[in-house]
């Protein structure tokens, strides 16, 4: 079954809406629902007073129409109360001054504190909804590494940055040599005289640089998967994340190793490039070399850019079926319905501000009538596009050139070049099997471009 959905929060309703918000969905044809996942200082409001009496509810009314559910952990919000009560979880930026709560993803990923009241409040989860067959897939946290937040400088990281590279080098000599810190002047006796690479006055070493990166890549996956291994003592349903559009600050291959599907959000955040979007898709699907789902699909217009520009309601059918074509098994928009408050409220949704159906509801449901049928694609491997995604960072501490993107100026060229002739693209990263692909060089895709233009 192909999943059609949208993301909905019953807690921004009251209660008396959410039978007509669900009997819309049915009309519109969704089938899934995710909800859950900004919800923490709704189920405890208070520390120890936990209530799941309103995602309770909202699940026993999706499952009346008969709407399944992906159940997000809702850590990527932690409440007010507990940043008031433990304000050293927040991240710290590379000045050193504290990233304020009051917005989301504002939390440390190796904050021991947050650690402790993740576990808590994922088993809370965890131990709820785990044996409920509602519940088809969970969702990890929300967007790890939005806003900036995958790199933290606070004290939490500096420890656990001197243990991974302990790890690592295994002697601070070794370390001394790696990173050449004979260069001025910068050679280090002791691991705790190692700092994360916080601002300096001119450019710091990069190898630091570097590692800084590396360490903050695995220590968002380090904690995804202390989420992930609780849901998994408590619950047989398939575990993911929803990844990111032009994202390369995780390593997006070695996170999916730690997911049992891949999902990610589809938006527009530039001048729409159909390629582009080609690209995240085939990206996605190649991660795993398996389907993916699109968790959040952009309606129309977003709130988030400099200029939020409108989109006729047709393009969002054909941003769902493009998804489908590159291999996507579901589609859920986001959000359903917009909302009059809060930083999203200009962002577009299924459902306008006066709870009735938009026309971007009806495109959806036309290309759910379209699709629902639709058996899933996996495109023929036939060329392949090589990356990993150190080199991502590596071109980001290079100093040679601030103005390439590695992604933009780099790999889409190829990417656009390789389709232009015809191609499916995967994409190939360190360690997979290059079985049945067809490798096209640089020079050779130059060749065939200048053939083309003469034929």
């Amino acid at each position: 079954m192909n999943w059609f959905g949208a993301a909905y929060y019953p807690e921004h309703w009251p209660r008396e809406r959410w039978k007509k918000d669900v009997r819309t969905m049915g009309e519109i044809g969704i089938n899934v629902v995710r909800i859950g996942e900004f919800s923490w200082s709704v189920v405890e409001r208070k520390r120890g007073e936990i209530d799941f009496s309103v995602l309770d509810e909202a699940v026993d009314l999706l499952d009346s129409e008969g709407i399944k559910v992906i159940m997000g952990t809702p850590t990527c919000t932690p409440p007010p109360w507990l940043t008031k009560e433990f304000p050293e979880i927040l991240q710290k930026d590379v000045n050193g001054l504290v990233i304020a709560s009051g917005s989301r993803r504002h939390y440390c990923f190796n904050s021991k504190i947050y650690r402790e009241e993740t576990s808590r409040i994922v088993e809370a989860f965890a131990d709820h909804f785990g044996n409920d067959p509602r519940i088809v897939a969970w969702q990890i946290d929300n967007e790890f590494g939005c806003h900036n937040s995958t790199v933290c400088f606070c004290e939490d990281c500096a420890v656990a940055f001197r243990v991974w590279l302990k790890k690592k080098y295994g002697s601070i000599d070794k370390l001394n040599k790696a990173w050449g810190t004979v260069f001025w002047s910068q050679i280090f006796n002791d691991w705790e005289e190692i700092e994360p690479p916080r601002r300096t006055l001119t450019s710091p070493n990069p190898s630091l640089v570097l590692d800084y990166k590396r360490f903050s890549s695995d220590s968002a996956i380090d904690y995804h998967n202390l989420q992930r291994e609780i849901i998994m003592r408590k619950s047989e349903a398939p575990i993911t994340h929803n990844l990111m559009v032009n994202f390369t600050e995780i390593d997006y291959k070695k996170l999916s190793d730690s997911i049992d599907f891949v999902s990610w959000d589809n938006y527009i955040v530039g001048d729409y490039d159909p390629d582009l979007q080609a690209l995240n898709h085939d990206l996605m699907r190649s991660l795993k070399k398996q389907p993916f789902l699109v968790m959040e699909q952009q309606p129309g217009r977003v709130n988030w850019r400099t200029v939020n520009p409108s989109y006729e309601s047709s393009q969002l059918s054909f941003w769902v079926k493009q998804s489908f074509a590159h291999g996507a098994f579901g589609s859920l928009i986001f959000r359903f319905r917009q909302l009059p408050f809060g930083s999203e409220q200009f962002h577009t949704g299924l459902i306008d501000y006066d709870g009735e159906p938009t026309e971007r509801a009806q495109a959806f449901s036309k290309a759910i009538e379209e699709l629902k049928d639709w058996s899933v694609v996996f495109p023929q491997r036939e060329a392949a596009i090589y990356i990993d995604y150190e080199n991502f960072w590596i071109n980001d501490t290079d100093n040679l050139n601030n103005k390439f993107d590695l992604l933009i100026d780099g790999i889409l060229p190829v990417y656009k070049s390789v389709r232009s002739l015809g191609y499916n693209v995967d994409f190939v990263f360190p360690g997979d099997s290059l079985e049945g692909i067809y490798w096209l060089s640089f020079l050779q895709v130059s060749n065939l471009n200048d053939a083309s233009s003469k034929s």
